[in-house]
């Protein structure tokens, strides 16, 4: 029985030297190093990353575009009497045409489709060859704008891409908050559990060695006779029951130990980790309407929620608009002039002697019915 006792104090003495030796983790760095084992998260943050790239990808649709286009016409075609006669009988038509176009085009946030473009073309063909030997350019500056009156008119239809793309962006973000969260959450429990399982293995270590003096004790002054043998059987027992508790905390410093290695995805550098802070505790009452509001306003859950209503709202407002015929207003103004180089056609074209207007309406609706809208 004796041995038993001796064998039980070295072996609680001895199971101290672990947690003495044991990894210093600050509560900020296991949470960190939680965060960047934690796949799921990393998941969560790309997938927020990608939804302020669509953002971005939405904007764009007011940055402006910049078109060329070229064309060649190459035809030979005989003449009617009457065309014959208005080109001099002349029986046959050739020309060899080059058309070169440049335009800027751009989205306002009204809907409104602006293009301004500068056009030369360069005409050869068998009337015009013999006032202009090189053939005749002609050049054309203008500035022509399409603006919806129905269906697709004003600022909120036309920026309901980038309205969406931002609450899709806002709730990436909070779902990547509440994973976030959810995760860390569930690892600071489990770095004070590990601190509550410490203090409890310090507190069996401690009680298993004042029980170990109180044997020694009891033993001597049985050996001397001032004690008796039932104070010594129960100091032994209480030895047996305190080693008894040591053990029990001893297997749960394990458990929470191997939990925040887990978390760390067995990134710990050592098989036994030690809590160093400490609890900090604040008073005060909790009142529930004060905690509900601050829920309200920043718990990821309800944000979300609301964000997917406004979502909801901004499609009806765009599903109403697509119900509506399409009628567009055009117009365009510009001037043109005629030269034997391009440069000479431009410049006449930038005295203004030759304005040009136009403006208009177009109509367009489904006879069949509009199902698709």
């Amino acid at each position: 029985k004796a041995f038993c006792v001796a064998f039980g104090l070295w072996l609680g003495l001895t199971s101290s030297s672990p947690a003495a030796a044991a990894q210093a983790l600050l509560l900020d760095d296991f949470l960190q190093r939680v965060w960047a084992a934690n796949e799921l998260l990393q998941v969560r943050a790309i997938e927020a990353a990608i939804t302020d790239e669509q953002l971005e990808a939405e904007r764009a649709i007011f940055d402006p575009v910049f078109v060329g286009q070229f064309d060649a016409v190459d035809r030979r075609r005989p003449n009617t009497t009457e065309q014959a006669a208005n080109l001099g009988f002349s029986p046959l038509f050739n020309e060899r045409n080059r058309t070169y176009q440049a335009a800027v085009e751009t989205l306002a946030p009204h809907g409104t489709r602006l293009r301004m473009g500068y056009t030369v073309s360069e005409l050869n063909n068998n009337l015009n060859s013999r006032a202009f030997a090189h053939g005749e350019f002609i050049s054309t500056v203008g500035l022509t704008l399409v603006q919806p009156l129905l269906k697709g008119a004003g600022k909120t239809v036309t920026m309901a891409g980038i309205r969406a793309a931002a609450i899709n962006s806002d709730i990436g973000f909070q779902d990547y908050r509440r994973g976030m969260m959810e995760v860390l959450g569930r690892a600071e429990i489990a770095y004070w559990d590990l601190y509550e399982a410490q203090e409890q293995h310090r507190i069996a270590l401690e009680s298993l060695r004042l029980a170990n003096d109180l044997l020694t004790d009891s033993r001597k002054r049985l050996e001397v006779g001032k004690g008796t043998q039932l104070s010594a059987m129960q100091a032994e027992a209480g030895v047996a029951l305190r080693e008894a508790t040591r053990l029990e905390a001893s297997r749960r410093l394990t458990t929470a130990s191997s939990r925040v290695i887990a978390f760390q995805g067995g990134a710990g550098g050592t098989n036994v980790i030690g809590a160093s802070d400490t609890p900090a505790y604040e008073g005060g009452e909790l009142v529930f309407r004060e905690l509900w509001a601050h829920a309200y306003q920043s718990s990821p859950d309800f944000v979300a929620l609301r964000k997917r209503a406004e979502l909801d709202g901004l499609r009806v407002v765009v599903a109403k608009s697509v119900r509506l015929p399409q009628l567009d207003l055009t117009a365009g103004y510009g001037f043109s002039g005629i030269g034997t180089s391009p440069g000479a056609a431009l410049e006449r074209a930038n005295s203004q002697d030759f304005p040009d207007w136009s403006v208009g309406l177009q109509f367009r609706v489904p006879i069949g019915g509009d199902d698709k809208a």
